[in-house]
């Protein structure tokens, strides 16, 4: 019996056909985005999606904006829309009051965005509290929005605080050398295919290094990984796979194999114990 209906089974060929056309659609687009130099990452924007559905949804002789209406008409729509979202939050802002987080960025001229005008711009009267980093400036500017505006109070981020107080451990010596001793291993092991293979199946796909939020405390999340895994990686470096390893009679895998047998891990880990 043929198959007609709309829940009717697809055929082979038409399975075929499908994944061609989606991938002709993203070759398209993966040749533009390289072509204008558009960083990968965008797919990660919470727009990706949506602009593709819009796109998608339009006819086919849809013709996209030219250079001058995205930078100008459209780009003023999108400020205006910014606008009305922040404009919604006022009256929430005027019942639980607002927190400001003051961010250490420059425009084109270098120059620090200036806390006052943001402070009337949300308005005085509700912001209760501004966060600012331990630099000397912001502790500075964050004392002068209290002389002049004596509702509001001013304290240090626990995130940067957190980071300057790891950065200051990172400068111990006893701390500094196992640091540097833990990077080794894992910069060997990110820079070869195969162990990085052999690595990701011995601790079952966890990863060993892991960029952190607050940027000094990655080197303590490598130490706690390598720590965590220490008997995966001792048994990776002398098994079957290793062994026979085309590289693995070579100085440079020798030295790794010396790291994660003895040394490295050993004084991590009397180091741990000590702490």
């Amino acid at each position: 019996m043929s198959r007609t209906t709309p829940s009717a089974q697809k055929s082979l060929k038409n399975c075929w056909q499908m994944k061609e056309v989606v991938e002709r659609y993203d070759l398209a687009l993966a040749k533009w985005m390289s072509d204008a130099c558009v960083p990968f990452n965008v797919v990660n924007s919470v727009y990706y999606q949506h602009v593709i559905d819009v796109i998608v949804a339009m006819s086919p002789g849809y013709k996209g904006p030219h250079l001058h209406a995205i930078r100008g008409y459209y780009l003023v729509k999108a400020v205006d829309e910014v606008k009305i979202y922040v404009e919604s939050y006022r009256e929430i802002w005027k019942k639980s009051g607002c927190t400001l987080m003051a961010n250490g960025w420059t425009y084109q001229k270098r120059r620090h965005q200036l806390f006052r005008e943001v402070v009337l711009y949300v308005g005085v009267e509700n912001i209760v509290h501004v966060v600012v980093d331990n630099a000397i400036n912001y502790i500075a500017a964050g004392k002068l929005l209290m002389e002049e505006f004596p509702l509001m109070f001013w304290s240090s981020c626990a995130a940067h605080c957190i980071n300057l107080i790891l950065q200051d451990i990172g400068k111990l010596q006893s701390v500094c050398s196992i640091v540097d001793h833990a990077f080794g291993i894992t910069k060997y092991i990110y820079n070869h295919c195969y162990p990085l293979y052999l690595t990701r199946k011995f601790t079952k796909g966890k990863e060993i290094h892991r960029s952190a939020p607050i940027r000094f405390a990655t080197n303590f999340i490598v130490l706690q990984n390598i720590l965590a895994h220490k008997d995966e990686l001792r048994a990776m470096v002398t098994s079957r796979e290793w062994v026979s390893y085309a590289y693995a009679k070579y100085s440079k895998e020798k030295k790794f194999v010396e790291s994660v047998r003895l040394s490295i891990l050993g004084r991590i880990c009397n180091n741990c114990a000590n702490k």
